[in-house]
């Protein structure tokens, strides 16, 4: 099921393509719930969205201004990991 994209804020998303069909289009930016998250208010340049590792069909390391966890308020590039299937974020330094 595709998402809609309900926030003003590029948004990073992945789609698996290994085997005989594509797998489904996922938010990668968004919540353990998969709600779309906030992301930095005013003027921001593509390069303060980060980027997106696939690191297998299921999870992905990604750095994005966008809070992704709860406890980010700082509204700044920072580091995440993600997997895909439960939706859980960590931070994959440790």
């Amino acid at each position: 099921m595709q998402q809609s994209d309900t926030n003003p804020h590029i948004d990073h998303y992945r789609r698996d393509l290994a085997g005989g069909a594509a797998g489904p289009l996922v938010l990668v930016t968004s919540d353990a719930d998969g709600r779309p998250t906030t992301g930095p208010v005013g003027a921001v340049s593509s390069s303060e969205y980060g980027r997106l590792t696939a690191l297998s069909g299921d999870r992905v390391v990604v750095t994005t201004s966008q809070a992704l966890v709860s406890a980010d308020t700082n509204r700044l590039r920072d580091l995440y990991g993600k997997d895909l299937v439960s939706g859980t974020v960590s931070s994959p330094l440790g």
